[in-house]
């Protein structure tokens, strides 16, 4: 939609020197929107940057075991990350109500894209919990690997 939404303009302004009014203030909420949304769904597929490092060189349960804890430390900074959001976005879109503001050109209310990001942000609270708890299970066989064994045996 805001692909559509962009060529629209950018065609009307260039043939017909007529752009869509407020265009760059509904591709703004969208992107933003979208990014909110993407968010969940990218850090239960693991699909967020990574660093990459020479585990080739490295005796393979030391591998195992920094990855591990760099899966752990990664999801527990992105669910603190999640936690923060979810404190701050309300408080400010309460203060975005309360002041009144609105967009330039088409007069939307601020607050209706914070009210908009919070389920998104909900699902990411949610999402990095599950990642959490996944990955600490995973550290602590990486750590434990004869607690993997007696587990697998019985």
């Amino acid at each position: 939609m805001l692909v559509c939404l962009t060529t629209t303009s950018v065609v009307g302004r260039a043939l017909f020197a007529t752009p869509i009014n407020g265009d760059f203030e509904m591709i703004e909420m969208g992107c933003a929107l979208s990014i909110f949304y993407f968010l969940p769904w990218t850090q239960l597929r693991y699909g967020h940057l990574a660093v990459l490092l020479p585990r080739g060189m490295l005796p393979k349960p030391l591998a195992v075991r920094l990855t591990a804890f760099g899966r752990w430390l990664g999801d527990l900074l992105f669910l603190i990350l999640a936690l923060l959001l979810l404190n701050y976005l309300p408080r400010g879109g309460l203060d975005v109500w309360a002041s009144g503001e609105t967009t330039i050109v088409l007069g939307i209310p601020l607050w209706w894209p914070y009210l908009a990001a919070l389920p998104a942000l909900l699902a990411l609270a949610a999402v990095n919990g599950y990642c959490f708890y996944h990955s600490w299970q995973a550290l602590i066989r990486a750590l434990n690997p004869s607690s993997r064994r007696r587990g697998a045996s019985s």
